[in-house]
């Protein structure tokens, strides 16, 4: 006699080969991977002597004394090399290969931070805002009239300082506000989750950061200088954040994205999160110029 049996997720009955129990298969209905019950031995009282019936093949070529083939209906049997290779419907594991995020970044941000946050959401954060930070000071720097006696020294220097006020604005400022905005649509994100954003979506506009560095090395502080004469009206730094504009704009479209997965909600309300944000800094600025001129006004 066969095992008989159900499918413990579908419950679709499968009748089988008593040679196949213990053995793992899969339902074909549901998909599901689990083992082929073992049937219980019968008690000896009631054992019976007289020898099952066989079923008979009624095929003219195998004969009429060949037993049927074990039915298998509905279901396959996988052997246990390739069940120990076919990961289970309800297995823990990623299906999702972890690969380098400042790779991965670039045209998967969802994913990205999204492991970034199950997995560490401080991992590189500081480093990427510091170094987004001074890639914008080298690329809008230019030396003011009258200060000739600044050194390249000096420009290091006041790059590190305006990047560390640059990481505290983004940790203390931006981030909260971004934080805040996003709950108006329905966000679940925290400042924290907001800074991971910043800091991974700006990795397209950091590499431009080799080339302002190269550059500096090799022309020094005139880099930043206006040039006086025949050649370019343009310091050397601006041309080369201009022909970057392609990466910064990446940059903003992968913020979206990341802004849209730290508050899991859609790309739409990522886009109308930083409307928001924009509109009030606008709103801010509007009202911060007016006070002045009244204030001005006022005082004369």
């Amino acid at each position: 006699m066969g095992i008989a049996f159900s499918c413990p997720q579908c419950g679709k009955q499968f009748d089988v080969d008593p040679g196949l129990a213990g053995k793992k298969c899969r339902c074909k209905q549901c998909g599901h991977l689990f083992s082929i019950p073992v049937p219980r031995p019968a008690a000896a009282g009631s054992r019976s002597h007289a020898a099952p019936p066989v079923a008979r093949s009624s095929d003219p070529f195998r004969g009429p004394d060949a037993p049927l083939p074990p039915r298998r209906r509905g279901f396959e049997p996988d052997s246990e090399e390739r069940v120990a290779s076919r990961p289970e419907p309800d297995d823990d594991r990623p299906r999702w290969r972890p690969k380098n995020p400042w790779l991965t970044v670039w045209y998967s941000p969802r994913k990205t931070v999204r492991r970034i946050l199950k997995k560490d959401r401080e991992q590189g954060v500081m480093l990427l805002l510091f170094l987004y930070s001074i890639n914008r000071f080298l690329s809008g720097f230019t030396i003011p009239p009258g200060l000739d006696q600044l050194t390249l020294v000096h420009i290091v220097f006041l790059a590190l300082f305006a990047s560390a006020i640059g990481v505290v604005l983004t940790y203390f400022i931006a981030a909260p506000i971004f934080a805040v905005a996003g709950r108006m649509f329905g966000g679940e994100g925290d400042s924290e989750d907001v800074r991971v954003a910043f800091a991974w979506s700006s990795v397209p506009s950091i590499t431009v950061i080799v080339f302002q560095i190269g550059a500096m090395l090799i022309l020094g502080r005139n880099m930043f200088l206006i040039s006086n004469g025949g050649g370019s009206a343009i310091p050397m730094n601006h041309e080369i954040s201009a022909t970057a504009i392609p990466l910064h704009l990446w940059s903003l479209v992968l913020f979206v994205a990341a802004l849209a997965e730290v508050h899991r909600f859609s790309i739409a309300k990522s886009l109308g999160t930083i409307v928001i944000v924009f509109l009030g800094l606008i709103v801010l600025a509007v009202g911060l110029a007016f006070f002045l001129m009244a204030a001005r006004i006022v005082n004369v």
